[in-house]
């Protein structure tokens, strides 16, 4: 996860290629478990990187930061399997899509303006450690606003998130927890 967040860096691509290619990365393993972690990881980035820039990373820089340890080939296919366990389907959760519904939300309901960059700075901490995979990300972008802001200053985000119960709000207040640990 540091080595992504570096390449991601070093390449200057949005955050939200690094974000994309843990949720590509974390749903293929789930799905399918492989032993050769490194490959996953570079082609979830790869696909990341072709769907969400306007210039993607080119193969060549791909290449490059992987020492040339792959060829463009095994690149493209692990891309290409990973686009089909997906069903062909790259619209699915990530945690910048609920940072971006949840701030908007918080801004058109309450008129407040969230730091976002300062929230995906936060996620990135903890999807560093990952052991952030106990929870899932709705929980996770709550408990990065609720680090930042007191979520109880939005009353209703709990409930229209689905947080009524008091397990799933002791759930988020230990994610919270786990977030100021690793921050």
């Amino acid at each position: 996860i540091n080595w992504l967040e570096q390449v991601v860096t070093q390449f200057r691509s949005d955050q939200s290629v690094f974000f994309y290619s843990i949720s590509l990365f974390d749903y293929t393993l789930s799905d399918n478990p492989t032993s050769d972690l490194h490959l996953t990881m570079i082609g979830s980035l790869y696909l990341a990187s072709m769907f969400l820039e306007i210039f993607p990373t080119s193969m060549r820089d791909i290449l490059a930061v992987t020492s040339y340890k792959y060829s463009a080939r095994q690149i493209c296919q692990k891309s290409y399997e990973i686009f089909q366990n997906l069903d062909y389907n790259v619209y699915f959760s990530s945690h910048v899509m609920y940072i971006n519904i949840l701030c908007k939300y918080i801004s058109e309901t309450y008129n407040s303006e969230l730091d976002k960059s300062s929230l995906l700075k936060i996620l990135m901490v903890a999807i560093r450690n990952y052991q952030y995979t106990d929870y899932d990300k709705l929980t996770i972008c709550l408990a990065a606003i609720n680090l930042l802001y007191d979520i109880n200053d939005f009353p209703d985000i709990l409930g229209c998130s689905g947080f009524t119960s008091n397990s799933r709000i002791r759930h988020l207040n230990n994610a919270t927890l786990f977030f100021k640990s690793t921050a």
